[in-house]
């Protein structure tokens, strides 16, 4: 989810004028929840990513200290 979207998304729902306040609400709420998941998943497999770089290759701009 990217930035331009998910701003979009809160747009929409704050402007949708069928929506009761708790429903806007619900929806604001999914939807950082989503964006949350979405990120951590990332951050996860990017760890993954790193970790397997091995740790002789002191050269590596990816090397943890």
């Amino acid at each position: 989810m990217n930035r331009e979207y998910f701003l979009s998304r809160i747009n929409q729902i704050q402007l949708d004028t069928s929506l009761s306040w708790v429903e806007k609400s619900t929806a604001l709420k999914e939807l950082i929840e989503r964006r949350d998941f979405l990120m951590r998943r990332h951050l996860e497999e990017v760890y993954k990513i790193i970790t397997q770089i091995p740790s002789d290759q002191s050269d590596s701009p990816f090397r943890l200290n």
